[in-house]
């Protein structure tokens, strides 16, 4: 499996047990508070304490925090990240696409440790096929299954169906998906929903939308 660009740079941390929480959007340290404790003992019982799994984990402190660079990457992670190849790398292929006249929306999130790449992740753009999955996922969660449809629901998925998607539409409505999207963060494309199969949306809100995926 290929290394994730910032692990390298953090592998010291991990290996003390680092671990950071959630999307960090101001520079500092990483870390918890001080370990809870079941009574005397002092700094041993606090250490002890962070090992039992009864109180905070001993969280070691790494300097994190989110930079945007001059083409308007937003990167969020160790500040070593920006020195590796790896950035330089991403940066070169965005500069290209723009230089393209393509209009790029993405969002990187590294769901356990918070760690995010995003370039214009706030505009929202023509979803094409990649909005099937979240009206599936939304079918899933709302109807528990699509029942005789299962198999359209499948190839959907699999194959990318628009007959299949079109089926799944009829039978389950804009109406729960625009409400279903509104329930788990992509409030602007909801709106657009409820009328539209394909509503237009950020990186920012199809990234809340696959996270509850």
């Amino acid at each position: 499996m290929r290394e994730r660009p910032w692990e390298k740079a953090t592998d010291e941390a991990r290996r003390d047990g680092a671990r950071a929480r959630g999307p960090s959007r101001l520079r500092g340290p990483v870390g918890g508070g001080v370990p809870r404790h079941r009574g005397g003992g002092g700094e041993e019982a606090a250490q002890a304490s962070a090992t039992e799994g009864d109180g905070a984990p001993d969280v070691a402190a790494e300097e994190v925090e989110t930079t945007v660079t001059e083409s308007g990457l937003s990167v969020t992670g160790p500040t070593e990240f920006l020195e590796t190849e790896a950035y330089a790398y991403l940066e070169e292929q965005i500069a290209e696409l723009e230089e393209q006249d393509v209009t790029l929306g993405i969002v990187v999130r590294d769901l356990e440790s918070g760690y995010e790449l995003a370039y214009n992740a706030d505009e929202a753009l023509y979803p094409a096929s990649a909005i099937k999955a979240a009206y599936c996922a939304m079918v899933c969660e709302e109807f528990g299954g699509a029942g005789e449809l299962a198999g359209a629901l499948e190839s959907c998925l699999v194959n990318s169906s628009n007959e299949a998607y079109t089926a799944l539409r009829e039978a389950f409505g804009l109406e729960a998906f625009g409400a279903w999207l509104e329930e788990v963060g992509a409030e602007e494309a909801s709106v657009q929903a409820l009328e539209y199969g394909y509503p237009d949306i950020s990186a920012n809100e199809l990234a809340a939308v696959w996270e509850e995926t």
